[in-house]
């Protein structure tokens, strides 16, 4: 029934959006850990790639490499994210296609056969999306407001950090006074840019998945099914119902043929 299905949408929906917050926190984890690893390179960096820059300086190639690497090392727990999207979506269009069409397995056969190669293919698409997705973030890129906004709020914070000595930065930071200047800045500017990018994909893997797996799925699923029915050649096969509900519709409606019979003879005796 219409009510069933969109009780089953809704079920679905709420799994997915529980999928996507599971996205989210994975990033958020990351940008944790990123804050971890980057003593090690800032420390690096420092020790052996400074050269004549004066303290507070930093070195653009390698901020941009910094973020890069830690970046690319997202797109697989976001293809990851999608395939297991996928399988749950293939799961309950088939339930859908189960319980639209009780009574008439080789219409469900023929439709299930459908959502498979539709899912296969909605998949790859999407794949290759996030793909290029991730292609793109090796461009280091925001907006030159956006980047300084929370460059702004890095370095503030940073800095109430250090002072009260209670946080990673002040872990992060070395007592000696002649490069505490570069890495306060590299870590401003490392934190910032990376948080922007965990924002950007945090939307933007889920706004692909719902596209290629959800919205165009269902379309692409829905014009299917319509075409499956205008087979004419195969259309008698397709509402064959299972034997056993032929012989109870059969039994049934002869049951209903006696009882009829019965009432008009009731009927003429009285």
């Amino acid at each position: 029934s219409g009510d069933a299905k969109e009780g089953e949408n809704e079920k679905l929906f709420s799994v997915v959006r529980r999928m996507f917050q599971k996205w989210k926190h994975r990033l958020d984890t990351s940008l944790t850990a990123f804050k971890e690893k980057m003593q090690e390179e800032c420390e690096a960096y420092e020790t052996g790639f400074r050269g004549r820059e004066l303290p507070g300086f930093i070195n653009y190639k390698t901020f941009e490499n910094i973020v890069k690497e830690h970046i690319k090392q997202l797109e697989m727990p976001a293809i990851n994210r999608l395939k297991m999207i996928a399988d749950i979506v293939l799961k309950s269009f088939i339930e859908i296609a189960k319980n639209s069409f009780i009574g008439f397995p080789l219409l469900f056969r023929a439709t299930k056969i459908k959502i498979e190669n539709l899912k296969r293919q909605q998949e790859e698409h999407a794949v290759a999306m996030i793909q290029a997705q991730f292609k793109m973030e090796q461009i280091v890129y925001t907006q030159d407001g956006v980047y300084s906004n929370h460059l702004s709020r890095a370095k503030i914070d940073n800095n109430e950090y250090s002072k009260k000595d209670c946080s990673w930065f002040a872990n992060i930071c070395p007592p000696d006074a002649s490069n505490e200047a570069s890495m306060q800045e590299m870590l401003s500017h490392l934190q910032s840019y990376y948080t922007i990018a965990s924002q950007r994909l945090g939307d933007q893997i889920p706004m692909i998945i719902l596209h290629f797996l959800l919205k165009e799925f269902a379309e692409n699923l829905h014009l299917s099914v319509l075409l499956l029915l205008q087979d004419r050649e195969k259309m008698n096969d397709y509402l064959n119902e299972e034997t056993s509900i032929a012989r109870k519709r059969k039994e049934l409606k002869c049951q209903m043929q006696r009882l009829t019979e019965a009432r008009h003879h009731m009927a003429n005796f009285y």
